[in-house]
């Protein structure tokens, strides 16, 4: 349980987590905080932001999950510098967006973006997610077919198109994707699918990994 709350990179989750911790017995606790740090490296340049400091950091052999997290008046690590806020329509884009994604595309990724191992790639982390807009907005569009490789792991399901969806909710999605689970990158506007969808009219097919790679 507690290696899913990291992975999904959630503060209220993550907050939630060891408000429970603080009310179990030191031994529950300290394998819970074992489980929450098992991929402590994935991190570093992207801790996940809380409101304050944790109590629960003043035990001892918390150190490593103290790396995993930032408070108000935390220096930040080296190197990362946090995502800009979001506008208020960027807020409400990623508003639709979370709920089309509970709808639409969490069967296959997974309500925490997690995939479905060997089958649906993972969404957190993803250098498709964070990446190239262009690239993104294709894969939604048209789908995917054969395989794509995601943090240097294979994956073969293919994926639909959505292109039948319009362009304000494709890109709420994409909003979404690109803020959910403590990704930083920018939102995706309306208005940017719809080129996309213009300047690939003529598209029937869905995409190759090989293809989707070509595309800045």
């Amino acid at each position: 349980l507690a290696g899913c709350v990291a992975a999904e990179r959630d503060p209220d989750r993550v907050t939630e987590l060891f408000a429970l911790f603080d009310e179990t017995d030191p031994a529950y606790r300290k394998t819970g905080l074992a489980g929450f740090a098992a991929n402590a490296a994935d991190f570093v340049r992207r801790p996940v932001e809380l409101g304050a400091r944790p109590a629960l950091l003043d035990e001892a052999g918390t150190e490593k999950i103290a790396g995993m997290l930032t408070w108000p008046g935390k220096p930040l690590p080296p190197g990362y510098e946090p995502p800009r806020p979001l506008t208020a329509d960027e807020q409400a884009q990623f508003d639709m967006g979370k709920i089309l994604y509970a709808g639409v595309c969490a069967g296959c990724h997974q309500p925490n973006g997690a995939g479905l191992n060997g089958i649906a790639p993972p969404l957190i982390d993803s250098e498709w997610v964070t990446g190239s807009p262009d690239r993104l907005s294709r894969i939604v569009l048209h789908g995917v077919r054969g395989y794509i490789t995601v943090k240097g792991r294979r994956y073969q399901l293919d994926m639909p198109p959505l292109g039948a969806l319009g362009d304000e909710p494709i890109a709420a999605v994409l909003t979404y994707l690109r803020r959910e689970w403590g990704h930083g990158a920018d939102p995706i506007s309306p208005d940017f699918v719809k080129k996309v969808r213009e300047k690939e009219a003529g598209r029937t097919d869905s995409w190759t990994e090989k293809e989707l790679l070509k595309i800045e």
